[in-house]
């Protein structure tokens, strides 16, 4: 399953890039955030309203890559309750904990 996912995502790769005439479903997602950057930063000016869609789509990044950075740091610990629909509760676990065991980095940060 796992290569099916990757040749599904290279094969994205590829038409995305090949063929960049075309709208596609990414495209939308970040038009959506683009003008909802000129109406958020509008209070603040013309000119900050006209640069504004481009600082909404540099900002949203770096809001997610903080936002994933809790559960990097949380990975040891354990701490911040979890959610995945359709798992028991007890079987919840934090992804990042899952990869940093599987990759063998969390045990070479104890010291062991």
């Amino acid at each position: 399953m796992k290569y099916f996912a990757l040749a599904c995502g290279i094969l994205f790769a590829i038409y995305y890039i090949l063929d960049e005439d075309k709208f596609v479903f990414i495209d939308n997602f970040y038009l959506m955030i683009h003008e909802f950057g000129h109406m958020f930063f509008s209070v603040l000016g013309n000119t900050v309203g006209l640069w504004g869609g481009t600082i909404m789509q540099l900002l949203l990044p770096a809001i997610i890559i903080l936002n994933v950075s809790r559960y990097v740091v949380d990975a040891q610990e354990m701490a911040l309750p979890l959610f995945s629909p359709g798992v028991n509760n007890e079987s919840v676990i934090n992804d990042w904990n899952a990869i940093f065991y599987m990759a063998d980095i969390s045990r070479k940060s104890e010291g062991n």
